[in-house]
């Protein structure tokens, strides 16, 4: 999952997500995020812990390794983001855009 591939490349990249999802879940209140960004704690605060042999190699990659998760997961999250983009842009074509701000044009049939 999208936890164990960002762990592998680097830990470091919990922080920025975990307060990426804090912001999101203030700016776009939904108990769903807030429910993840408390289960997700204790994850977090494990990674910067004192880590034992067997842990550090469960997460040893080789650069190559790690350049090519890198390149898929953010790859993903590009295109799913693009397409959530599109798919927006045309409901909202179509007069289907619930809870924003933005003006619809009247549908001409």
């Amino acid at each position: 999952d999208g936890g164990r591939i960002v762990t592998a490349l680097s830990r470091w990249l919990w922080l920025p997500g975990i307060l990426l999802l804090a912001w999101f879940g203030f700016t776009h209140p939904n108990i769903l995020v807030w429910i993840i960004i408390i289960v997700s704690l204790p994850r977090v605060f494990s990674l910067f812990r004192k880590r034992t042999e067997e842990e550090e190699r469960y997460f040893e990659v080789t650069p190559t390794q790690r350049w090519t998760m890198s390149v898929l997961y953010f790859g993903l999250i590009a295109i799913l983001a693009l397409g959530q983009y599109v798919a927006h842009n045309q409901l909202a074509d179509r007069g289907f855009v619930p809870h924003t701000r933005r003006q619809s044009q009247p549908v001409v049939q």
